[in-house]
């Protein structure tokens, strides 16, 4: 009965994995379209420079929460996204940042 039940374990566990993988290119898709314009390619007429994105919670310098809250609030010269990425995007967007 243990192995019925460590079996299932492990099938769940590779279930979430494949879930996750289609939620992480799914922020990257928000991210391309939403985010890349200005912290991947910023164009000229910005005054300032955003930062990159690249190894952002790697740095520690803000939490997941912090940049949930930037990119529902805006910050700076860094306009509001919270009624066009929000819920399961923001939520999948966060998933995507992770991992660069």
């Amino acid at each position: 009965m243990r192995f019925v039940w460590l079996g299932l374990v492990l099938i769940l566990a590779a279930c979430s994995k494949v879930d996750n993988t289609k939620a992480i290119e799914n922020g990257g898709y928000t991210y391309d379209e939403n985010c890349a314009a200005c912290h991947d390619r910023p164009p000229a007429y910005l005054h300032t420079v955003p930062p990159s994105l690249k190894g952002l919670f790697a740095s520690k310098k803000l939490t997941p929460q912090q940049v949930r809250q930037i990119i529902s609030e805006g910050i700076n010269t860094m306009p509001s996204f919270g009624t066009t990425i929000k819920g399961k995007d923001l939520d999948e967007l966060m998933l995507f940042l992770e991992t660069q």
